[in-house]
């Protein structure tokens, strides 16, 4: 075997059969020294590879023998499948990325200084990281009160203005404008970034005095609304930054994880003078990977001087509290219109925005999964068959150990559960397999703190639904020309943003706000003429998507893929019961709220009215007949997600058409149909390339909150 070999081998050990002699391995273990015992060496060459790969690899060195014979090695090495090597001719290479910086982007990323020119520990907000903390918390404060008149202009259709939003499209625009000047042949330094803040601060105060009046007579009307986002921030800040305070290092001693390459990423991006950045892995090459995510979080850190191993303690909250923020202000402007009062035994009363946006809040950053209720369900399995227990095991032998665990756990003896295994068993509800999917979900990514692209995205994809739904609410009207050019801007700069950020998300992004647009202003448009405004919908989508696009060609021009190829999935498929597991919370809400409309649609639609359908008798009775061959063939082709996602599909579509509902009723519906459609293509294909496999529950945990309803 080959990992046994790698692990075990010394000279003289192993023959091998490419005609090569293992003549020397290089392999340096921890040791500590204890009193009187001494020095105790540890081999920790079977631990979690990337533990050694990156701290300390283990080096072996083979030496070409007398048995070498060419032939014999291209026999061997010829029954390795090439059928994805890409073949180039030398006249071909020059239309090929090699992945290399040119000789003068090279030169000038050499030349832009060392770390003590960018960092120094005897810096005060290094030297005293509280210090550091509260000039960082300051400064996101600033940014967003800057951008907030901008957003009010952009994002008109929103009750509370956009405010809980502005921090992270602060962040957004503050990152685009530094990121366009380095890869503009600007440098990416200290001394433009501090410029770049200077033009958003005066932006926003001049935009803020164009506004004064509406300002002040909002902040004298909501004051209160506005204290209630800075708690809330303040809230959710403080809780994460107690998980970092409580295990600050950047490495899981047991789990591993990306950090080390996000770490890469992140003080290459904060080094580099332009864009893209220097690979830190890759000697004279670039980051050929979504990297903009790591520009977003690690403009404000260069600008600061904060040294990036204790910043990066500072933008996990950071990001916390603004997913948190955000998620509150959809929750707060889906129901913006309604308030609810109750009295009981007097006068009292509550706010359905107030108790909507905390439940967003909860549901999108707080709740996890179903996982820990079926970890205890597995561990008394497990605990009952003692010793015996098989992933294979069929229902009745499952439900025999359990049983029988239930009665051993009442008896007083423990579950094999060990202290991690409460929080990393819920994102791996699917049992072991080759497939080794990820259900991760938003606390779990917070908890575990990779700093990775998936994490990074959350703000964007919060600001996307915020815009698509501001649209939606505004009927897609503006103030004025300028206002209506501003907002496609932000919407453009929005949903871009996600392509560079975490490419996959960004498809999802861009046709929710291509379909908010397009049709607000097919049936909002006051132009009368049909033709007209089919063509302004088509104009408007059109510029959403190439702003969403040519915004972000720079980093287009230079991100390189060897291959992408949309094939169907061969691999296993999610169990009915782990999809149940990950969604059953959000999918009772969903079906419950759902239920609740079509009751409501019901009890004011006379049974008479069926008999406008009599027309379309014969397309609905295909309708339904196409959906039952549709989830017969996905069961076929193995997976029986289409028996949940097709019909909840479907009936989001049909309640679209209720005469009596809101358009934010319809955005939601519209968002869980949407979600539904990618559950099954997800489910059914895989992406082969840069992008690589998405498995189905992993790609939704952020599909979770937009099902809110």
């Amino acid at each position: 075997d080959i990992i046994s070999c790698y692990h075990e081998a010394e000279p003289g050990d192993y023959q091998g059969r490419l005609g090569y002699d293992l003549v020397a391995v290089f392999e340096t273990f921890p040791k500590l020294n204890l009193p009187i015992i001494g020095e105790i060496q540890i081999n920790d060459q079977y631990a979690e590879e990337a533990f050694t790969f990156y701290d300390h690899p283990k080096v072996l060195i083979f030496k070409k023998n007398a048995d070498f014979d060419v032939n014999q090695v291209r026999a061997t090495l010829s029954t390795v499948d090439l059928s994805k090597v890409v073949r180039l001719t030398p006249r071909q290479f020059s239309d090929y990325s090699s992945l290399l910086l040119p000789a003068d982007r090279l030169a000038s990323q050499r030349a832009g200084g060392t770390w003590s020119d960018l960092f120094d520990y005897d810096w005060l907000q290094n030297k005293y990281p509280v210090f550091g903390l509260v000039i960082w918390y300051f400064f996101i404060f600033i940014l967003g009160l800057a951008v907030y008149p901008i957003i009010r202009l952009a994002m008109p259709g929103l009750e509370d203005k956009g405010y809980p939003l502005s921090r992270a499209l602060g962040l957004v625009i503050f990152a685009y404008l530094s990121w366009l000047a380095g890869s503009a042949g600007i440098p990416y330094t200290r001394t433009t970034i501090a410029i770049v803040f200077g033009v958003i601060f005066v932006a926003g105060a001049v935009i803020g005095h164009l506004q004064r009046d509406e300002l002040i007579t909002e902040f004298k009307a909501k004051y209160k609304y506005f204290l209630t986002i800075e708690g809330l921030f303040i809230a959710f800040f403080i809780i994460d930054l107690l998980i970092r305070l409580g295990n600050p290092d950047l490495w899981h001693p047991a789990k591993g994880g990306e950090r080390p390459m996000d770490f890469s990423y992140f003080n290459a991006v904060i080094k580099s003078t332009s864009f893209p950045p220097y690979d830190p892995w890759f000697a004279g090459g670039y980051i050929n990977y979504y990297y903009y995510g790591f520009v977003i979080v690690g403009t404000p850190v260069k600008l600061l001087g904060i040294v990036p191993s204790i910043a990066y303690n500072f933008i996990l909250p950071t990001l916390f509290a603004t997913v948190g923020i955000s998620a509150f202000s959809i929750g707060w402007n889906l129901v913006a219109s309604r308030k609810s009062k109750v009295t009981n035994e007097g006068p009292s009363t509550f706010d359905l925005r107030l108790i909507a946006g905390l439940s967003a809040t909860f549901l999108t950053l707080l709740l996890g999964n179903l996982g820990t209720i079926q970890l205890i369900y597995q561990k008394m399995q497990q605990l009952g068959a003692e010793g015996a227990f098989s992933w294979d095991a069929n229902l009745i032998q499952r439900l025999t150990w359990w049983g029988q665990g239930l009665l051993m756990t009442l008896k007083g003896i423990p579950l094999p559960i060990g202290p991690g295994d409460w929080y990393w068993n819920p994102s791996r509800v699917v049992p072991p397999g080759p497939d080794n999917s990820i259900t991760e979900f938003p606390l779990f990514t917070f908890l575990y703190s990779d700093l990775h692209a998936h994490m990074i995205v959350m703000p964007i994809a919060l600001l996307a639904i915020s815009w698509a739904l501001s649209v939606v609410a505004a009927r897609a009207r503006w103030k004025n020309q300028v206002s209506a050019g501003l907002g496609l801007v932000v919407g453009g700069l929005i949903v871009g943003a996600a392509y560079p950020t975490n490419l996959s998300d960004s498809y999802t992004y861009l046709l929710i706000g291509i379909v908010a647009l397009g049709y607000s202003i097919l049936r909002y448009s006051d132009e009368e003429n049909i033709y007209k405004r089919i063509g302004l919908a088509v104009g408007g989508v059109a510029a959403l998507y190439l702003l969403s696009r040519f915004m972000y060609e720079p980093y287009r021009i230079w991100y390189s893929q060897a291959y992408s190829a949309l094939e169907p999935w061969k691999g296993p498929f999610t169990p009915f019961a782990s999809y149940i597991t990950m969604w059953g919370v959000f999918l009772f809400i969903v079906v419950s709220w759902m239920t609740w409309e079509t009751r409501e649609w019901m009890r004011f639609t006379p049974f008479s009215a069926l008999q406008k359908l009599k027309p379309y008798q014969l397309l609905i009775e295909g309708g339904l007949v196409a959906l039952v061959i549709a989830i017969l063939a996905l069961q076929f082709h193995g997976t029986g997600v289409g028996w949940i996602a097709i019909p909840i599909a479907a009936w989001a579509g049909i309640l679209i058409l209720n005469p009596r509902l809101t358009d934010e009723k319809r955005f939601v519906l519209f968002l869980i149909g949407t979600a539904m459609f990618i559950t099954i293509i997800v489910e059914v294909f895989v992406v082969r390339g840069d992008i690589g496999r998405q498995n189905t529950i992993f790609k939704f945990y952020m599909q979770a909150w937009l099902m809110l309803g």
